[in-house]
């Protein structure tokens, strides 16, 4: 089984790690980080800013972070400095410091909140320093092609293949990643989403990226060996699931014809896409979804457990429903 993105930018963290050994205390790097998010004037500023970003997380920046920072695990914690470090600099160096003041904001949300939601934030920041690297590489790419054109010779040819070979590696594993997690949010994140929605659960709706897909993750690397670039939290709780396919979702579409959700959902052409972006020979506004035909309980999914690892063993024992049932799912 290949590595999961996570864990290959991990192991970009490390290299960056050995040749850029951590310098300065996480408190530090954080103040830094603040400061240079925020464009505030001051050291003293950024270290009592009040954080507050609508949707995102709301607290003390500093000290909400660090109280996030403490209750991750020692290894979590030196790829969560390395990961802030890096981010930051990217600002420094003239890019958009949106992608900080988010990852800030999950870091304070995460202090108040469960430990899915900081391992979910300490996954955002990881990505979002992922993405500095390989935009970082990318650079570095083309400024060998431009001297190899303007003539400098690059010592070792079979050195610069390997390059090459490298790049391509990584821009497969970069698709292959993007590709699974598109597949993730419309088979399984999606439809959940729809439903809690349509039920006007938003408490529901918030737990799904966070809770939620800690159990379909499971499942799936359980029953498939899929991984993907975000790994499971197999002791969290389940919650934010739902048996979707029992639930007969349906939509309105702007003909004002009840439609069946699902099919439409999963089209291929929707990969990826939020159910009110849905692409499909019906032209005008977004779906408006409808109640549930069929009543389901919330926060239990298809195979049964307490907890995400509970499901997946479950999944794999094939326990759950009758015969008919997995007939009609495609269990059996």
């Amino acid at each position: 089984m290949c590595a999961s993105g996570l864990q290959r930018t991990l192991s970009s963290l490390d290299h960056l790690l050995a040749h850029h050994p951590l310098s300065n205390t996480f408190s530090d790097t954080v103040v830094d980080a603040i400061e240079t998010a925020f464009q505030l004037k001051s050291t003293q500023a950024a270290r009592t800013y009040h954080l507050s970003i609508r949707d995102v997380g709301s607290g003390s920046a500093l000290s909400d972070t660090l109280k996030t920072h403490s209750y991750l695990s020692k290894w979590q914690q030196r790829y969560l400095h390395a990961a802030i470090r890096v981010v930051t600099a990217d600002i420094k160096a003239g890019a958009d410091a949106t992608t900080l003041q988010l990852v800030l904001g999950y870091l304070v949300r995460g202090a108040g909140e469960c430990s899915a939601r900081r391992q979910w934030a300490f996954v955002q920041a990881v990505n979002a320093a992922r993405d500095v690297l390989e935009r970082e590489r990318g650079r570095e790419r083309a400024r060998k092609r431009m001297r190899k054109q303007e003539g400098d010779e690059i010592e070792g040819r079979g050195e610069g293949e390997e390059e090459e070979e490298e790049y391509l590696r990584e821009a497969l594993h970069t698709v292959i990643d993007e590709r699974k997690t598109q597949a993730l949010h419309t088979v399984f994140l999606e439809p959940t989403l729809a439903y809690a929605r349509s039920v006007y659960d938003s408490v529901m709706e918030g737990d799904v990226d966070v809770h939620g897909a800690n159990t379909y993750l499971a499942v799936l690397l359980a029953t498939l060996g899929v991984r993907l670039p975000r790994q499971a939290l197999l002791h969290d709780e389940v919650k934010a699931v739902v048996n979707f396919l029992d639930a007969d979702l349906t939509f309105t579409d702007s003909r004002g014809h009840r439609r069946p959700l699902l099919p439409s959902l999963w089209h291929s052409e929707n990969l990826g896409r939020a159910t009110g972006s849905l692409r499909s020979n019906v032209t005008g506004p977004g779906p408006e979804l409808c109640k549930p035909g069929l009543p389901v309980r919330r926060h239990e999914f298809f195979f049964q457990g307490s907890t995400a690892l509970e499901v997946a063993h479950a999944a794999v024992a094939g326990w759950g429903g009758t015969d008919g049932e997995r007939r009609r799912r495609g269990l059996a």
